[in-house]
């Protein structure tokens, strides 16, 4: 008799354990979807053309390199933000202009 009833306390123990140890299953399980939504704060650079560029961007790279030659086109994405930057030669001299969007030049 004794014996049995040890075995009930064992078994009515174990139970709540066993939930309590699913339960930190599930919990996890939504702190690791959340975690999945962090937003990298890297650059990211693409090289593009002018016609792909917004028209303001246009036109102040047009207005900027003048009578210079565009060698290369980037836009650069940092935190939901893009910067286009412009590389461009008048005669020997190598320069670049940096604009936001709105075709307003940034440094």
């Amino acid at each position: 008799m004794k014996k049995l009833m040890i075995a009930f306390a064992i078994a009515a123990l174990a139970v709540p354990v066993g939930f309590a140890q699913q339960s930190k299953t599930k919990a996890t399980t939504t702190t690791k979807t959340v975690s999945t939504k962090t937003v990298s704060t890297k650059p990211v650079t693409h090289v593009v053309s002018m016609q792909a560029l917004p028209a303001p961007v246009q036109s102040a790279v047009q207005q900027n390199v003048g009578t210079g030659k565009v060698t290369k086109l980037e836009s650069i994405t940092t935190n939901g933000t893009t910067v286009y930057e412009a590389f461009f030669t008048q005669g020997k001299a190598k320069h670049t202009v940096k604009v936001d969007a709105d075709g307003n030049v940034v440094k």
